[in-house]
């Protein structure tokens, strides 16, 4: 049976969540959290209390630290490993962000893992497809979306791709962007546009020579079998 695991989830943000839920509950709701939780806690080891608490610290600082306070924990020290767990996202955000820059094939997720997980090889995929996000949401890659998967680009300026639809493979299109498109859909529309994406589809010149030498080889073959 699956089990989810949201290490494997690329839609994932462990933290993110947390922290819009405790934003939103009243006062008394979030009272009734910390109070369940640190009672329910209170058999479990101190290093376990420790880790939920800077994981309430990083979803948002006053749910960790009501959490610390209820749990009698030291804040001092779930502040530390809170800026320790920082470092550590950042490092491994820095190997992602390397990584895509070190290819210009636009790499899909699992590529950039693969690549990742070379240098690596306790990162989590989950972890590899979490940062890819952040940075594309943050501007310092580019989130290119195509039929077959999802790839990424170090390249931020406005420009268009062409994909292969034969063997899928993505490339950047030697034309210019053109941003008066943006600026009449803008006049007619209303609309306050911000860019316009756009992918070509068709065979790349190695697809086709493989597919034409294929089909000479079949007509070949059957010339002969006559």
């Amino acid at each position: 049976m699956y089990r989810y695991d949201p290490k494997d989830d690329p839609t994932a943000d462990c933290f993110r969540a947390g922290g819009n839920l405790w934003r939103v509950l009243t006062e008394d709701k979030k009272q009734i959290l910390i109070e369940n939780t640190a009672g329910d806690m209170t058999s479990v080891t101190k290093n376990i209390k420790y880790r939920h608490a800077v994981h309430c610290y990083l979803a948002d600082p006053e749910y960790g630290e009501r959490f610390t306070e209820a749990a009698g924990l030291c804040m001092d020290k779930v502040k530390e490993c809170s800026l320790m767990k920082q470092q550590r996202n950042t490092k491994q955000r820095q190997l992602v962000l390397d990584a895509v820059r070190e290819r210009c094939d636009h790499p899909s997720a699992n590529q950039i893992y693969l690549d990742v997980r070379a240098i690596d090889d306790k990162i989590s995929r989950g972890t590899v497809y979490r940062n890819l996000n952040f940075l594309a949401q943050n501007g310092e890659l580019l989130h290119v979306k195509v039929s077959n998967a999802d790839r990424f680009d170090c390249r931020l300026d406005f420009h268009y791709h062409l994909l292969c639809t034969e063997c899928g493979a993505v490339c950047d299109v030697p034309l210019s962007y053109h941003a008066e498109l943006d600026q009449q859909l803008a006049s007619k529309t209303g609309y306050a546009i911000e860019r316009h994406r756009t992918v070509f589809e068709g065979r790349c010149p190695g697809c086709q020579h493989k597919l034409s030498t294929a089909k000479t080889q079949t007509n070949q073959s059957n010339k002969i079998a006559l």
